[in-house]
């Protein structure tokens, strides 16, 4: 088990989704705090303590995009999570400031190995 006591805030109307990314996140070393709907989010970004922010788009409207580019303002790498992407949630993601988009089902360790080298880079 890798132990890195790296921070990500995970942004997911599901609890259900929340409690399992954080489950195997948490087997990497990574502390995980939530957040599942606006009024959370937006507490949660006005101290921001994240080396990384999940964001799962499904579940929210289009006020997302707004956290998007507070988050990419703060400098924060961010990933989207979705398991429908398209190339129109490509573009948004792209003009909001994401790093990337990224398919559900993830593949853990690739996963993983993706959120340390956007951790890395910054």
């Amino acid at each position: 088990m890798e132990t890195n006591n790296r921070r990500i805030l995970i942004i997911d109307h599901n609890p259900k989704n929340i409690e399992l990314l954080t489950d195997a996140l948490s087997k990497f070393g990574f502390s995980c705090v939530a957040a599942g709907d606006y009024q959370a989010i937006d507490n949660l970004l006005a101290a921001p303590a994240f080396d990384i922010i999940l964001i799962d788009i499904a579940g929210f409207d289009t006020d997302i995009w707004d956290r998007c580019k507070t988050i990419h303002k703060l400098q924060i790498p961010f990933l989207i999570l979705s398991s429908k992407p398209s190339p129109v949630l490509h573009q948004h993601g792209i003009r909001y400031g994401a790093r990337g988009i990224v398919s559900k089902p993830v593949i853990l360790k690739d996963f993983v190995k993706l959120i340390n080298s956007l951790i890395n880079e910054t």
